[in-house]
């Protein structure tokens, strides 16, 4: 009231007052058109270093000055994954089998990985692209383009960008399309998708891969549904077996060593999925585990055995959890898919949460708990389907949002499949079709 009747009193104070606040606004609009100014330039920046910038991968600058005619063979490689590790093993034999053509692989671009290891396949390698243009340099350089292998059919992150480059599950589109228009060879070989798709551009796309390619080939009737769904013609889509079962070690290693069998300690292998949202259930695993062994009174090994090393994320969480453990051993982390069976054949149970480890599991007839990641996108089409090449279902496997849940022992779940011919019919399938396809094309 007081200053209500003193600026009555001074009529020349609220006109000071206004006009102060009409300078303030003044300078308040100059500065948001600054902050707008600089936002602009900002994202003209970042779209001008993502999309215009052609050489940003800088191996594509040697690519430039080299004669390349040979083929480029991509995948979830170098990631470190084992099964992908597997299936780019199982790639490489059946290359270098049929073909003398200098192979060069295109590898995920992490960091503390080192592709040198891939030397001993005689292969070149670059990295993914960094911007859509590099795809043209690519599909001018290479004269064959081969997916091998992997659930990379995925469009929920068709336009995520990376500070590294452009994803996989974009560029299983966007770079055969390159190779198609310059009249290229392109194989896509056992693939798998998401369990949906939606994007009308992704599918659009896909489907003139679909149509272009030499050879497009998915690892599960399920991924087959999926593309039919969204309205792709799948009359050129072969359903083939998991490339690793062509793996040139699975036969000799069956044929030659049997599982052995322990009395005690009980051997238990584990191959999980480590990820922030799968921790606790892992702690509710182990001590389902160590109960069940306790109540039959029986002393027990657990290995845990690493299967992913991006940042060494397996085998950091494996130690820290092991070290004030009894009866818990962690074993390195390997891809030598030989010596991953020499570990399994050691263990009288194996719980297994990775894809190819229920599918290396099984194929050896080893006693198995399938943990089914039932949160991930990716899993139900290919579990689904392994596991009814071998007479079980979905059903048969824990989904590992309930293991925290369960009351009953793991134990209660374990599968093993009694009819080796099953094993060897899918072995001597997926020899048949891989021979096929690379003595008619290559």
């Amino acid at each position: 009231m007081i200053i209500i009747n003193h600026a009555k009193n001074n009529p020349g104070m609220l006109d000071s007052q206004s006009l102060e606040l009409e300078q303030l606004s003044a300078e308040l609009d100059a500065v948001k058109k600054q902050l707008q100014e600089m936002a602009r330039l900002l994202k003209f920046g970042v779209d001008r270093q993502y999309y215009f910038n052609a050489f940003s991968n800088p191996e594509l600058l040697k690519l430039q000055n080299e004669e390349n005619d040979g083929i480029l063979l991509c995948g979830n490689y170098g990631n470190p994954n084992t099964g992908d590790e597997w299936m780019l093993d199982t790639m490489i034999q059946y290359l270098h089998k049929y073909t003398n053509k200098k192979i060069t692989l295109m590898l995920e671009p992490n960091r503390i990985f080192d592709p040198s290891i891939y030397l001993k396949y005689d292969v070149n390698y670059i990295h993914y692209p960094q911007t859509i243009y590099d795809y043209d340099i690519i599909a001018e350089k290479f004269d064959v383009l081969i997916f091998g292998g992997g659930a990379i059919i995925e469009d929920e992150i068709y336009w995520e960008a990376y500070d590294y480059g452009i994803n996989i599950c974009r560029t299983v589109v966007d770079l055969p399309l390159r190779f198609i228009a310059k009249n290229k060879k392109v194989f896509c070989i056992g693939l798998s998708t998401s369990k949906k798709l939606s994007n009308p551009e992704y599918i659009q796309k896909l489907q003139t891969v679909v149509c272009g390619a030499i050879h497009f080939s998915v690892r599960d009737q399920y991924s087959l549904n999926v593309l039919e769904q969204v309205g792709i013609s799948t009359d050129r889509i072969q359903v083939i077996n998991d490339i690793v079962y062509a793996n040139e070690a699975l036969p000799s290693i069956m044929q030659n060593i049997k599982p052995e069998k322990h009395s005690e300690p009980v051997h238990i292998g584990i191959v999980y999925i480590v990820a922030e949202e799968t921790k606790e259930s892992f702690y509710s695993l182990v001590a389902n585990i160590k109960k069940e062994m306790q109540k039959q009174k029986k002393d027990y090994i657990i290995s845990l055995i690493p299967f992913y090393d991006d940042w060494h994320i397996d085998l950091n969480f494996y130690k820290l959890f092991a070290k004030d453990e009894e009866n818990i051993e962690v074993l390195p982390y390997i891809t030598d898919i030989t010596e991953m069976i020499k570990i399994f054949l050691q263990q009288d149970f194996m719980v297994c949460a990775r894809y190819h480890a229920i599918l290396l599991t099984l194929s050896l007839n080893i006693p198995c708990i399938g943990l089914y990641y039932d949160t991930h996108q990716h899993y139900f089409n290919k579990i689904s389907y392994l596991l009814e090449q071998f007479q079980y279902c979905l059903d048969d496997c824990i989904p590992m949002s309930q293991i925290k849940k369960m009351e009953n022992s793991i134990f209660d779940k374990v599968i093993c499949v009694k009819d080796k011919k099953i094993t060897q019919r899918l072995l001597d399938e997926t020899r048949e079709t891989l021979d096929d396809l690379f003595a008619r094309y290559l």
